[in-house]
């Protein structure tokens, strides 16, 4: 019989580090382990992205059905008043077993889990300060027993968030009960937290206003600051004004026009987070890792 075991396999001193010896031998373990810090950073580098165009898509095929419906005649200028107009997403998708509901769910959901997934406030070098470089805290008041990190706020609230809004839908104002309305506080209430963190962890990122970080992580003036400053900004005012809306709303009805304004706003705070995160996927120094990164990292280290 054949003696497989004589073959001895290479030490890790042993190993073929080169990047032809690294591209000509099969994967053994020991290629797996001198590549798997390169692995573990090019998951996040993946998600992330899957993760925005799977958001993107949600809310942008989700409103399709209803711009169909608008041309069609169903919503016209004279039905106005007698059409159902949501002025919000919630409202576009609070009947679970809509076209429109169904495809936010699939498309959310699985955002969510991808950007849950990549954990780019940790491992992408463009994103934020973490607490292992001397990250900066949340200010959580006079208990200690609580240290949140703003990287820990960024990786789980926004999509943690994304997952209750898509998996709680809303339910109509004229559909309302005592049960029905806990549906309607834990939506909300998962909402504003999915982007209240992300605008705040954001603005605690590029610096603005009162939110300075100690650890920079992006230089001010960059063109990638520029985008991240003009995203975060196409966020955070049409979201105010937003809120501003769905707070008259509670006092008052809305007309036609100002519903349609509403759910604009809201559409497009959404897209500019998501465009955001395309930003810092776009300039991760990590996207653009050599199949030799991982080794000269550790001769790094090493010296």
């Amino acid at each position: 019989l054949p003696n497989f075991g004589a073959q001895r396999r290479p030490a890790m001193a042993d190993a073929d580090t080169t990047p032809t010896g690294s591209r000509n031998r099969a994967r053994d373990t020991v290629f797996q382990l001198q590549h798997a810090s390169r692995h573990y950073i090019d998951q996040s580098v993946s998600y992330l992205l899957l993760g925005v165009i799977l958001g993107a898509l949600g809310f942008i095929i989700a409103v399709i059905p209803l711009m169909l419906r608008g041309f069609s005649g169903t919503i016209g200028t004279s039905k106005l008043e007698n059409s159902f107009l949501p002025a919000t997403v919630s409202e576009l998708v609070s009947k679970w077993d809509s076209v429109e509901a169904r495809i936010f769910f699939g498309f959310e959901l699985l955002a969510a889990f991808c950007i849950l997934l990549s954990w780019y406030p940790f491992k992408l070098r463009n994103a934020g300060c973490i607490p292992a470089e001397g990250g900066c805290y949340l200010p959580v008041g006079p208990c200690t027993c609580i240290n949140l990190s703003w990287a820990n706020a960024r990786q789980f609230f926004p999509p943690v968030g994304l997952v209750l809004v898509a998996c709680v839908p809303s339910v109509q104002e004229n559909d309302w009960d005592c049960e029905k309305l806990v549906l309607v506080v834990v939506h909300c209430v998962s909402a504003m937290p999915m982007f209240m963190s992300f605008l705040f962890a954001e603005a605690h990122a590029l610096s603005l206003y009162s939110f300075y970080c100690a650890v920079q992580s992006i230089q001010p003036g960059t063109f990638q600051y520029k985008l991240r400053y003009l995203t975060w900004h196409l966020a955070f005012w049409p979201y105010l004004l937003f809120c501003l809306i769905q707070v008259y709303d509670l006092f008052s009805s809305l007309h036609p026009y100002v519903k349609i304004t509403s759910f604009v706003l809201e559409v497009d705070a959404g897209l500019a987070m998501l465009a955001n995160h395309y930003v810092i996927w776009y300039f991760a120094p990590e996207r653009n890792w050599n199949p030799t990164s991982s080794i000269e990292m550790q001769n790094v280290d090493a010296a």
